[in-house]
């Protein structure tokens, strides 16, 4: 078994707890139409402050946020991910199966076992609902009904200092961390989904976080949220 970090550990427990939860409301009845799974996926460039904003909504919303460390660490632990698959129902199980069915046939997913078992780990939490992604292709991945799929950007200059100032960098230093990690997930995403992050039409909402702060955009989020809801329930 994987040896988690400290806080993801952490926040594992916590998960664990919400998929115990989720699947006991799921057995008790069926979930009513306005009640139907969301999650949030939000795919972000380097130095906009994704992680942030992902953290106050999930505050918001009372939802759990899987970041990167998280998926890769469920998705690699077979202990982990087997308590992950009993947490669903019979229901929920056939749905998983008929979306993996889908996704493999229309081969967007890499050679690698891991990238199967990445797709599965993100499929059994989006099934489960209520909770935020960040990065690891969930935007790109899970389906657009069920799936409020984010995209934030800014220009490079913004983000360079952005970075220079929160990790306290030079501005040549932050530009190339800024490069390397944006080449870095861009790539992660193309090699295992074949997907193209900067591929605007696979997105339901853009824009730039850092023109707007945190709270700002934690409101348009969720506005967005409420909205994509209400049109999902018609």
């Amino acid at each position: 078994m994987t040896t988690p970090s400290k806080s993801a550990g952490a926040a594992l427990e916590r998960y664990l707890r919400h998929w115990r939860e989720r699947g006991a409301l799921t057995r008790e009845s069926a979930p009513k139409k306005s009640q139907k799974p969301m999650t949030i996926a939000i795919s972000r460039e380097r130095g906009v402050g994704g992680a942030a904003i992902a953290k106050a909504i999930g505050e918001q919303l009372d939802w759990p946020v899987y970041d990167c460390e998280l998926v890769e660490l469920i998705s690699k632990d077979t202990g982990i991910q087997a308590q992950l698959l009993e947490s669903l129902d019979e229901k929920s199980t056939n749905w998983l199966s008929e979306c993996l069915d889908s996704f493999r046939k229309e081969k967007t997913i890499g050679g690698s076992a891991y990238a199967s078992r990445l797709v599965e780990t993100l499929f059994a939490l989006s099934r489960h609902g209520n909770c935020i992604f960040v990065g690891r292709g969930a935007a790109q991945v899970l389906p657009a009904k069920r799936t409020l799929r984010i995209r934030l950007f800014a220009p490079i200059e913004a983000r360079i200092k952005h970075i220079a100032n929160s990790q306290n960098l030079s501005a040549e230093e932050a530009s190339k961390h800024i490069e390397e990690v944006d080449k870095a997930r861009d790539s992660f995403v193309k090699k295992y989904f074949h997907k193209d992050v900067a591929d605007l039409h696979g997105y339901d909402l853009l824009f730039n976080p850092l023109k707007y702060g945190t709270d700002r955009s934690v409101e348009i989020i969720l506005l967005a949220l409420k909205q994509h809801v209400e049109v999902l329930g018609q």
